[in-house]
């Protein structure tokens, strides 16, 4: 929360009394990007069709020479210690070796006691998509953050972190990797020469991605999957897959068709399955009707909603359209300024 520096003027009244060091370690944007993904959906559940469509929500936090810069204006620029979050980069390959090395001015001993596991584990493919599927449905008190819980213990378990974090399966392909990259070389070119004293301006080693590299993009969650995970959860917390059962019941009868069909996944709940076997029923009763009557019920009824329908597809492309219009005109009128 301090990273940003939009606040911290604030701290200077509070700091009056020390001397204060600014410490950052900066990750490469690409892979900031992805865990800053992973940690939303951890945190909020918030479903978005890709990382992409994140990605606009926290680039202003990934121009390294903006942010440090709030903290150089209120500290000063030797305040700042600027270190890259990096394996090979990091004093005696540890980041715990490394804050003791650059920062307090000591070495990584057998005196200290290290973490013995991941205290900030992620999130596999399968547990953010299963995630996703429960927003909206209104998991009341301690039900989310249990629920969390027991899906970054999927995560570890089901062995699936070791599959999410090679190149092959990852929330970006090697080429949208490059382009978050390209975007910021001369950002970190000038950290790198400002803050860490590099002329080269290299802030990052660690190999860039191949764009020839074999990429699979993520299938979805599969049914199969989805009652893996919803048998883990029944298993490790009976309470929690019961509360979940009862908000599904309370809350699946009024969510839109679309949703509806995203939710037979879970049909592992009983709630679930209690109401497919409703819809079946009804769209049985349905076929046994006349269709023509039944078209004219469905337009008949909800017209204002149906042309919604009809034009909603088109109206966001249309939209999407206008938005990259603008940023390519932004862009263009921006390199003129710069030339002139």
């Amino acid at each position: 929360y301090l990273w940003h520096g939009r606040h911290a003027y604030k701290l200077i009244p509070l700091c009056e009394q020390f001397d204060v060091k600014i410490v950052a370690y900066l990750r490469r944007q690409d892979d900031l990007l992805m865990s800053r993904y992973n940690q939303h959906i951890k945190v909020t559940g918030e479903p978005f069709q890709n990382v992409l469509y994140f990605f606009p929500k926290v680039e202003h936090a990934m121009n390294y020479e903006l942010v440090l810069g709030r903290w150089e204006k209120q500290f000063g620029r030797d305040a700042i210690r600027v270190r890259p979050y990096e394996k090979q980069q990091f004093h005696g390959q540890n980041i715990f070796g490394d804050f003791l090395h650059h920062i307090l001015g000591l070495e990584l001993t057998a005196e200290y006691r290290l973490p013995k596991k991941d205290i900030n584990p992620r999130l596999s493919r399968s547990a953010m998509a299963y995630i996703q599927l429960m927003h909206g449905l209104n998991l009341i008190g301690d039900m989310r953050d249990r629920l969390i819980g027991v899906l970054l213990k999927y995560s570890i378990t089901a062995g699936q972190e070791s599959e999410d974090k090679s190149d092959k399966h990852g929330l970006l392909s090697p080429r949208e990797r490059l382009t978050v990259i390209d975007k910021y070389a001369r950002i970190n070119e000038k950290v790198a020469r400002t803050y860490l004293g590099r002329e080269d301006g290299r802030l990052f080693y660690d190999a860039l991605p191949d764009p020839q590299q074999e990429y699979v993009p993520y299938a979805g969650l599969s049914g199969e999957t989805a009652g893996e995970i919803t048998t883990f959860i029944r298993r490790i917390d009976p309470d929690l897959y019961q509360s979940i059962n009862r908000a599904l019941a309370c809350t699946i009868q009024s969510v839109s068709d679309e949703k509806k069909q995203s939710l037979n996944l879970l049909s592992d709940f009983e709630s679930v399955r209690a109401a497919c076997r409703t819809g079946t029923a009804e769209t049985a009763t349905q076929r046994s009707a006349n269709p023509s009557d039944i078209s004219q019920a469905k337009t008949g009824k909800h017209p204002v909603a149906h042309t919604i329908r009809r034009w909603k597809g088109s109206m966001y492309y249309a939209w999407m359209l206008l938005v990259q219009y603008c940023k390519a005109r932004h862009r263009w009128t921006r390199n003129k300024k710069e030339k002139l």
